[in-house]
């Protein structure tokens, strides 16, 4: 009988002890500020400019929260905003300096013809990391997405997709 209250004691002990580590890693991860805070003033920024609603993705945090604890092919964090409506005919969807200073423009592209957007800003983090700015709009959908990845990963897919993309259409 004394086992079987130990047991239970130290069950007790380890189920209180996960509870108030969860509960910590909760708070920490409220109250942390976002390391990325341009995201969200570039997003509201877009829907000031263009009107357009932004679309929230249900679920999406746990998304984030897999990718922070697996990190897939050098992926570090992903952070997506989507819209719907809005026009951007003769708009540009954010200026240059609402990007935080470091970016720097890697694709700026603007079809009068067409009206899409496409807009691309690296800026290089301490660690060996690299946070790419990904902005889309063409007739139907509009993205934005800020992704933080090991730099040499995203200097390999960028040296090494366009070898394989020559040699595949030989």
């Amino acid at each position: 009988m004394m086992n079987d209250c130990r047991i239970s004691l130290t069950a007790r002990s380890s189920w209180r002890s996960l509870t108030r580590g969860l509960l910590a890693l909760a708070v920490v991860l409220l109250f942390t500020p976002s390391l990325h805070a341009d995201f969200g003033m570039i997003a509201k920024t877009i829907q000031s400019r263009t009107h357009a609603h932004r679309v929230n993705i249900p679920l999406f945090f746990l998304a984030r929260f897999a990718i922070n604890c697996i990190r897939p092919d050098g992926v570090h964090d992903v952070q997506v905003a989507t819209f719907e409506g809005g026009s951007f005919d003769g708009v540009v969807p954010f200026d240059r300096s609402q990007v935080e200073k470091g970016f720097q423009p890697l694709v700026e592209v603007h079809s009068n013809r067409n009206g899409e957007w496409s807009l691309i800003y690296a800026r290089p983090e301490t660690g060996g990391l690299v946070t790419l700015l990904v902005f889309n709009h063409d007739r139907h959908d509009t993205t934005l997405v800020q992704v933080v990845m090991d730099a040499d990963r995203v200097a390999r897919e960028v040296n090494v997709r366009p070898r394989r993309m020559a040699m595949s259409h030989r």
